[in-house]
């Protein structure tokens, strides 16, 4: 049986974000594909590990799960070098290979790990986690590295956009300029992947690219790696939805999720609930901060079980104006049968078909018109979502993503 060393910094069980969902999803590929996977990660998880998930994982997708332990010392050290790092990032510099995200003793502890496996795969996540990675060790060895986000890029974005949402605490719409929600305010830092970040990527064999247009980008800037553009999937909910509840948003406590929410609060809320008085947007997930929402958004804060929220709500929006990576909330939105409002910003490299299985939106008073049509019409919000289900069925299925992974991996 073929061996894989997978890295991933966070505890994926149960999935809370995009970057969870797409690490179980490439663990169940290689399963399905006859590998056996050891999990590498470390107790600096934002959500710390449990008995109970790593019972799960190595009772369905991989052979073991190991976790580095940080000692006392290296907490120490990581505390300096965090702010060293986020002194580097606000000079224009990324923090890609900084002891605050991968301590010294992590480092050694991860190479011990691949020696002692023999393993014929090495599969990585995050470029900031590339010192894991022992290349240089094993040259031979297929090494391979998901793309999930252009780590520099995102550094850069979140360099500029954090401080606005951090001037007042809560947060209130009225307080943040139209500058800030502008489409233009992050444009500049979008295309600024680093020199640093592209030789890494290529000292693997193979970058896996989430997006097409970050596939892009790196393929530009490398000359020895292999770009593959490998999409996220998603399995189709077999609930029945009602379409009886609010429209959704899903969102992680990151600034990009609240500056899309404060723009739709701020250009297309005020438009909708002037049109139905009665209309409200339920908003899941952590903010980045606290925000004082504007009448119409009903903050739910995380919830346990988010395949009951798509059961029931109308359909979702996914007004964010930039990002990295692929917007997953998207396609998780379509795989349980509701369609999505996105702004053209976030909808390029997605499933959805304007008019078909959804729709995409450049102006504030289209993406208000659109809200308001599938908020009158549950009709109209069911044939749609239909259809966006049956899109994530036909393209953009868990088998997708096991076939493409067979033929890199055969390469």
């Amino acid at each position: 049986m073929r061996r894989a060393v997978v890295w991933f910094p966070h505890n994926p069980v149960p999935p809370i974000t995009g970057a969870h969902k797409r690490c179980l999803s490439l663990l169940e590929s290689l399963r399905d594909l006859g590998w056996s996977s050891v999990l590498l990660s470390s107790d600096l998880a934002h959500n710390a590990w449990t008995n109970e998930s790593i019972d799960e994982l190595s009772s369905s997708l991989v052979r073991e799960v190991r976790v580095y332990q940080t000692p006392a010392v290296e907490w120490q050290v990581r505390g300096i070098a965090v702010k060293a790092a986020n002194l580097r990032t606000k000079v224009g510099m990324p923090s890609l290979d900084s002891w605050a995200v991968i301590p010294p003793g992590q480092r050694v502890w991860s190479r011990r790990q691949v020696e002692s496996l023999s393993p014929d795969l090495l599969l990585s996540s995050y470029a900031q986690y590339d010192p894991l990675v022992p290349h240089f060790d094993f040259p031979s060895v297929q090494r391979m590295i998901d793309n999930i986000d252009l780590v520099s890029v995102s550094q850069a974005m979140w360099t500029l956009l954090a401080p606005e949402l951090t001037k007042r605490r809560p947060l209130v719409t009225a307080d943040v300029s139209d500058a800030v929600l502008s489409p233009s305010f992050l444009q500049a830092a979008q295309g600024r992947v680093s020199a640093r970040e592209l030789r890494l990527y290529d000292r693997y064999t193979d970058v896996l690219a989430i997006s097409s247009e970050e596939g892009k980008q790196i393929s530009a800037g490398t000359s020895r790696t292999r770009v593959h553009y490998v999409p996220m999937t998603a399995s189709v909910s077999a609930k029945t939805n009602t379409f009886d509840q609010p429209p959704v948003f899903v969102g992680a406590p990151n600034p990009f999720n609240l500056q899309g929410l404060l723009w739709f609060a701020r250009h297309v809320l005020p438009e909708v609930r002037r049109r139905h008085p009665s209309f409200e947007l339920e908003a899941v997930g952590a903010t980045f901060v606290r925000w004082d929402a504007d009448p119409g958004i009903d903050l739910q804060g995380p919830v346990d079980d988010l395949d009951e929220v798509y059961a029931h709500a109308a359909f979702a929006v996914c007004p964010l104006l930039a990002g990295t990576g692929e917007q997953v909330k998207i396609i998780d939105a379509m795989s349980h049968g509701l369609a999505v409002v996105a702004t053209r910003q976030t909808a390029s490299s997605s499933p959805i078909i304007h008019g078909v299985n959804g729709y995409v939106a450049d102006t504030p008073a289209e993406f208000a018109d659109r809200v308001s049509e599938l908020w009158g019409d549950r009709s109209l919000c069911r044939t749609l979502g239909d259809a966006a289900r049956d899109t994530i069925a036909t393209d953009y299925s868990p088998s997708r993503t096991t076939a493409e992974l067979d033929a890199i991996l055969g390469a």
